[in-house]
């Protein structure tokens, strides 16, 4: 709870400084004008004046998503529906005491609103009160530079998303805790990581599911195919504690191993295909 409340006054202090910011009188000295120079002040979000104001090495940012959405045929039974309303609030903090380190933070409040109770419950995958959902201590860079670590909470993602991912269309997508280190060069990159799966707890702190373990190693090649990316990729997921079909308690393992290919075909055509096998 006190988390909570923390990321909650962060959350304030950054809309009343937002606030402030954008109330600061204009200048006196004319500005320049032009399509361009519209099109620049446009562009530019709230975080970018609130982040005006601080200095280099700590930025926030934000994002708030509204989606309406509407099921029939619940049960398998005719007329049997109801309709609501999702909301999705992130709010982002990244400190940057040097170019090789950084710090990234982002908290979030995901809420159904004028759900029938009786038929969808206000609870994950579509509620999850303000909760942590990244935070992670980064060494080096994994999207720039040529390596990059991260550990602590973060996100997954890598190739269609249909093994392994975060899911961020549903309304409290998936983050896992874990590291993972990136390291890339001309025509490649490499991914390895060891992490586990974060259970979302509407109302509490979301933890690491105990003994739902996936590893892996996931290569993307620029150069083999023309105007394509091919993704080797070897996954092993580890469950304990499982109790199979006959009663005993054991442990599940089983790797996949595969290749995801995407890459434009042309006339404005792409395409993307994946094979695995577990």
């Amino acid at each position: 709870m006190k988390f909570r409340a923390a990321l909650l006054a962060v959350a304030a202090i950054c809309f009343v400084t937002g606030l402030a910011s954008s109330q600061t009188p204009p200048s006196t000295t004319p500005a320049p004008s032009g399509p361009q120079v519209q099109a620049n002040v446009s562009d530019r979000s709230p975080s970018d004046e609130l982040n005006d104001q601080l200095p280099k090495w700590l930025r926030f940012s934000g994002e708030i998503r509204l989606r309406g959405e509407g099921v029939d045929g619940l049960g398998f039974k005719p007329d049997n529906g109801t309709g609501y309303f999702l909301t999705r609030i992130r709010l982002n903090m990244r400190i940057q005491p040097t170019a090789w380190m950084a710090f990234v933070f982002q908290g979030q409040d995901a809420h159904i609103l004028g759900e029938d109770e009786r038929k969808i419950a206000p609870l994950p995958p579509y509620q999850d009160t303000f909760d942590l959902r990244l935070g992670y201590l980064e060494l080096g860079d994994a999207e720039k530079k040529h390596f990059g670590f991260r550990i602590g909470r973060q996100e997954l993602a890598f190739g269609s998303e249909k093994l392994l991912g975060n899911s961020n269309w549903l309304n409290t997508p998936r983050s896992f805790d874990g590291m993972r280190g990136t390291f890339r060069g001309t025509g490649y990159r490499v991914d390895a990581f060891a992490a586990c799966l974060d259970k979302i707890h509407d109302g509490q702190f979301n933890e690491c599911t105990p003994g739902n373990n996936i590893y892996g190693i996931y290569t993307a090649l620029s150069k083999l195919v023309p105007k394509a990316s091919l993704e080797p990729f070897f996954l092993w997921r580890r469950q304990s504690a499982l109790k199979s079909e006959a009663g005993p308690v054991g442990i599940m393992n089983y790797g996949t191993i595969g290749v995801h290919l995407k890459g434009k075909a042309g006339a404005g055509a792409d395409y993307d295909v994946e094979l695995a096998r577990q």
